[in-house]
């Protein structure tokens, strides 16, 4: 994907299975288990997979109100996963 203003890509070498990455990304207990930092407590509001899809997932910090951040699936096939991200 070429890179301008409004895109970001980021690469990461994780010690892990691409089927164990995509079950961490995919399934609705697994990224609750890992998306949101330190003292904060993640939701996941929806995770539709399919192309077209939309995911949407809050993060709430006692005592403040959530930030929720959504998106929509571009692709979502052979491990690989493609998002497009935007934040409310």
């Amino acid at each position: 994907m070429p890179m301008n203003d409004t895109s970001l890509s980021l690469e990461r070498i994780i010690p892990a299975t691409p089927e164990a990455l995509f079950e961490l990304w995919t399934d609705p207990a697994e990224l609750v288990r890992w998306w949101a930092p330190d003292g904060y407590e993640c939701l996941v509001d929806a995770l539709d997979t399919r192309p077209g899809g939309r995911w949407r997932t809050s993060l709430r910090k006692a005592g403040s109100k959530p930030l929720s951040i959504s998106g929509v699936y571009r692709a979502c096939a052979s491990f690989e996963v493609y998002l497009g991200m935007g934040r409310r």
